[in-house]
């Protein structure tokens, strides 16, 4: 849990069996999030609230991670018990290069005046939608490939 100005480097770690979500930001809380695995969380693998004070959740210049909008790099988030990666009620972040794979519900879902940056990421085998967006979200995409899937 991380909030409140809290901004952790986590690289490299296992986040696993969890009772409720593996990693949640919320209160202004950020941090750079690279290379872990993030999986068998029983609700969100990733959730992500509340931009903070200002109640800003805008992507911050030049890929740094603003007050309340963590940076996830390189992750693999899976078979959580709903959503892979949840942003909600005025949160932001940031997905460059993750994986979401399995989750009970959707594989990314931004909503409640929310936004994200989601770049070259790949969003499979979820029970539902793979990206679902709703109630004002903000959603910039980036790096998909194209062409069908393998």
């Amino acid at each position: 849990m991380i909030r409140s100005g809290g901004a952790p480097t986590v690289r490299d770690n296992t986040v696993c069996d969890g009772r409720a979500s593996g990693v949640y930001v919320y209160d202004g809380g950020a941090g750079v999030f690279e290379g872990n695995v993030i999986e068998r969380n029983a609700v969100h693998g990733v959730a992500v609230r509340d931009a903070g004070p200002e109640g800003d959740a805008a992507p911050a210049a030049g890929g740094a991670c603003a007050a309340g909008r963590p940076r996830l790099v390189g992750n693999v988030i899976r078979k959580s018990g709903q959503n892979g990666v949840f942003v909600y009620a005025r949160g932001g972040a940031s997905l460059e290069r993750c994986e979401v794979s399995g989750s009970g519900r959707c594989g990314i879902v931004v909503a409640e005046d929310a936004a994200a940056d989601v770049a070259a990421c790949k969003i499979l085998n979820n029970r539902h939608e793979g990206l679902w967006l709703s109630d004002g979200a903000r959603v910039t995409l980036s790096g998909w490939p194209r062409g069908p899937a393998p």
